[in-house]
Formats: structure tokens, sequence, C-alpha cells
């Protein structure tokens, strides 16, 4: 029974509905549940994942500055347990972009995108039996992605590329309880970002996951949770960017099936439930599926 309520909980994902200006750094749901899930950790423990997402945004007014963006992302994961305090992860994409501007033109870009560094610690005392925890989450995103260019050497727009040069750091709060066949996790995160490539600074963001949690079984789990995430507007050049920045809300249902012992299967949807984005900026459905093994 612990064996598998520490599985089913290492799901919820990198799901990156991403805000005006094809943002990357504006995540919405919380990462460090696919590799380091909601259990009591324990030392020596590594994970690896293999991530699918697939997710679309339209931005500007059609006619005008119409901007879609279609994005799949192959996103590989790492983790390992130090101690009973501390989880590092790291989280490399691969990412597939095809942006088609409001003169119909089409920019098609494949890459690999900016790396994920991730701590989660925890702080609760050895409570040993505790069915509760809490603790901090610390990451920095780098800006590891090659800037995409044209056949001429031009660097495509921002929108295409698949990062957008910038550091990005975050801290995050976290608070899981669990008991069987039920579980509760929720996390808030704080990421900042320095400027970037062409003059770009994505507006700094809050991130809010609620997932709940009810296995079936042994073998099998479903979840609902909502995503919400708020951002400043984005800037040019020190210019604010009108369609950017903004709430947004996704409520996420989801499944976790135990394929064999040591290996997940999860699927979950972002529907979009609350919209107030600035300006004209319309984020779609996003679909996630992966798998989690745990050495």
């Amino acid at each position: 029974m612990k064996r598998f309520f520490i599985f089913a909980l290492a799901t919820a994902i990198i799901a990156s509905p991403i805000s005006a200006s094809a943002c990357s750094t504006c995540l919405c749901g919380d990462p460090t549940l696919t590799l380091m899930g909601a259990e009591k950790p324990y030392a020596g423990r590594k994970r690896v994942s293999l991530e699918y997402l697939a997710r679309s945004e339209t931005l500007g007014l059609r006619g005008v500055d119409r901007l879609s963006v279609d994005e799949q992302r192959l996103s590989l994961g790492l983790s390992w347990t130090i101690n009973q305090r501390v989880s590092l992860s790291l989280r490399l994409p691969f990412i597939d972009k095809q942006v088609e501007t409001a003169n119909l033109a089409q920019i098609d870009t494949q890459a690999l995108g900016d790396i994920d560094l991730l701590a989660r610690l925890y702080l609760q005392g050895d409570t040993g039996m505790s069915k509760g925890q809490y603790g901090l989450t610390l990451g920095l995103r780098l800006p590891s992605a090659e800037e995409q260019t044209s056949a001429s050497g031009e660097p495509f727009d921002i929108d295409a590329q698949p990062g957008v040069g910038a550091y990005v750091p975050q801290l995050g709060v976290w608070y899981s309880s669990f008991s069987f066949p039920w579980l509760l996790h929720t996390s808030s995160t704080v990421l900042y970002s320095t400027e970037g490539d062409q003059d770009f600074k994505p507006g700094t963001a809050v991130t809010l996951t609620v997932l709940g949690q009810y296995a079936t079984d042994y073998r099998l789990a479903w979840q609902l949770g909502l995503d919400s995430r708020w951002s400043e507007k984005d800037e040019y050049a020190g210019e604010p960017d009108g369609n950017s920045g903004g709430w947004f809300t996704f409520v996420t249902p989801g499944l976790v099936f135990t394929l064999l012992d040591d290996l997940l299967l999860n699927a979950r949807v972002q529907v979009p439930l609350v919209d107030s984005l600035n300006g004209r900026h319309d984020e779609d459905t996003t679909f996630n599926l992966g798998i989690t093994y745990d050495f």
C-alpha cells in the first residue's frame, strides 16, 4: 500500500501554459511532483521521467497582429533524494514549435529548451508515520536553449524560440497530507525572470496548485486539481506588452496507473476554467502523458 501511494503521487506535471509572447517562465502546475512525489522521502531514491505535452495559444487581433502558437514538448527528468531533508531534480525539454504570424508566415523550430534545476526541502520534524509534511522549493531555469535563426542568420521572433535567454529563479512553499486512499497536495511558487534575448523580459509570475487524489485500488488513482497562474505584463525594451500577464486557472482531471512495481503511467488534461488575461490572449486545453520509473 505504501509503495503504491508513493508512486501514484509522482504525477502532476511539467505543463507549460505560457503567457503572452510565449513566455516560457509563466508555468502553471507543480513540476516537482513529477519526479519527487509527495510522500516522505528516503535517502538514495532515484527517479527518471519522460513526459509529452501538447498545447496551443493565440495572441493579438486577427488581421492586425494575430499570432498562433502550437507547441509540443518531450521532457526528460531526473531526480535524486540526498537525504530525508533534500531532493534534487533536473528537467530538460525538447521543444517543437509552429508559429503563424499575422501575414500567415510560418515559423517552425525544433530544439532543446532551457534546463530547470529544482530542489525540494522538507522542513517537518521526524515524526515517523506522520501523514502530513511541508517545505520549500528552490529552483533556477538556465538560459541553455540556443537562439534559433533563419537561413540569413536573423533570429526568429521570441515567440518561436525554445527559450527566452533569461535566468529564472523561483521560490515556493508546499504542503501534502495523505491518508489512503486519499491525498491532498498544494503548492505556490514565485518566478522572477531577468531580461533575456531581444530585450525581452517575462513578467514576474505566481502559480498555485491544489491537487486531490483518490486511489480506487493499488494500481489506479484518479486525480482532480486546479492549476492557477497570475503574472505581470512582459516587457520589450522596457515597454509593457498589452497582450500579456493577468490571471488564468485550469481545472485538471487526471489518472495514474501502475504498469509495473516501479513504473507509472500518468495522463492529465488542463481545461481552461477562469480567463482574466490582459489584452487579446487565449490559451487552449493542454494535454499531457508521461511515465515515471523509480530506481
